[in-house]
C-alpha cells in the first residue's frame, strides 16, 4: 500500500534494514519508480533503516522510471539476477552487487 496512509504508518518508524523492489535503477539517476507515491515511501522507509537493500531482476538494471527516488550512493547493497557484465558499470560507480 502507498499513499498517505502507509506515509503516515511509516513515519517514526525504525528498522535495521529497509528492503525494496526496483522499477529501474541506473548509474546516474540511481533507484527509481514508475508511481510517485511508491517512490515517496521508499524514501521514507530509506531514511529510517540502518541499511537500505534492493532487490531487483536483470531486465531493470540501467533503466529509468519516473520518479528519481534514491541514489545510487544511498543503497548499501544490490541483489540481483543479473549477469556480472551487466552491472559493471554499478560497480565502478562505487555499489555493493550481491549477484544471486
Amino acid at each position: 500500500s502507498v499513499g498517505s496512509f502507509a506515509l503516515g504508518g511509516a513515519e517514526g518508524f525504525g528498522a535495521e534494514v529497509g528492503v525494496m523492489g526496483a522499477c529501474g535503477l541506473d548509474v546516474g539517476f540511481g533507484l527509481s519508480s514508475d508511481d510517485q507515491d511508491e517512490s515517496d515511501l521508499k524514501r521514507v522507509l530509506h531514511k529510517a533503516a540502518r541499511r537500505t537493500l534492493v532487490l531487483t531482476d536483470g531486465s531493470k538494471i540501467g533503466q529509468r522510471s519516473r520518479h528519481q527516488t534514491l541514489s545510487l550512493n544511498e543503497i548499501d547493497l544490490i541483489i540481483t539476477d543479473a549477469h556480472p557484465d551487466e552491472t559493471d558499470a554499478l560497480v565502478t560507480a562505487g555499489a555493493e552487487i550481491h549477484h544471486a
